[in-house]
């Protein structure tokens, strides 16, 4: 598992914090005031609608209307079923994994990583794609738009740093932070558990 530790310094701007993966967890500390902490979780929880294919983990969706991609790290189902087409849930995705802006839409699930032509099949039904972090001095919220939020940092394709980004309400100006940042190392992580059933056994979607 890798895991990060260190020291930030406040400037009331948003700080890109380069560690070398993009982590799944971060805790931000104020050690000046020892009053805020914000937890960050950088997974994607992409809620969906109206399933009606087998979906699991390593899949693919595609979004009809936007082209967007992302590889599925985890299906959780919280009500229906995929054999009456009203399956509903989350697919947990990596933030490195998903390409382009996912926006409410229709999406085709594909077994392997999709190509250029357009998605078409109506596979399932996209409601939101978000990332969360608790300020735990303030309340949950939307890390994709807050400033008072941690979120992932990809970089760029040529430069690859990873790592994760203050908002600049996090980012308290003159203020020592310290971070606590990791990730699951590749493979971890065993099956969900919903109603008393494992994904598995659930209508082939895991």
């Amino acid at each position: 598992m890798p895991v990060r530790m260190g020291f930030i310094h406040g400037t009331a701007a948003e700080i890109n914090v380069e560690i070398g993966f993009v982590p799944q967890y971060v805790r931000i500390s104020d050690w000046t005031n020892g009053n805020i902490i914000t937890e960050g979780y950088m997974k994607r929880a992409v809620v969906f609608t109206s399933l009606s294919n087998a979906i699991k983990t390593g899949d693919y969706i595609k979004g009809i209307t936007s082209g967007a991609t992302a590889r599925v790290n985890k299906v959780i189902i919280n009500s229906g079923t995929v054999a009456a087409g009203n399956a509903a849930g989350w697919l947990i995705c990596d933030a490195e994994d998903i390409n382009g802006t996912i926006q409410s839409e229709n999406a085709q699930v594909y077994v392997s990583e999709p190509g250029t032509t357009a998605a078409a099949t109506d596979h399932l039904g996209i409601v939101v794609d978000t990332e969360l972090g608790v300020n735990i001095a303030a309340a949950v919220v939307t890390a994709t738009t807050d400033a008072a939020t941690v979120r992932a940092y990809i970089g760029t394709e040529a430069t690859r740093r990873k790592g994760f980004t203050l908002g600049s309400t996090v980012s308290q100006d003159g203020v020592l932070l310290h971070y606590f940042a990791a990730a699951d190392d590749p493979g971890m992580g065993g099956e969900e558990e919903v109603a008393g059933e494992t994904q598995s056994s659930t209508a082939g979607v895991w």
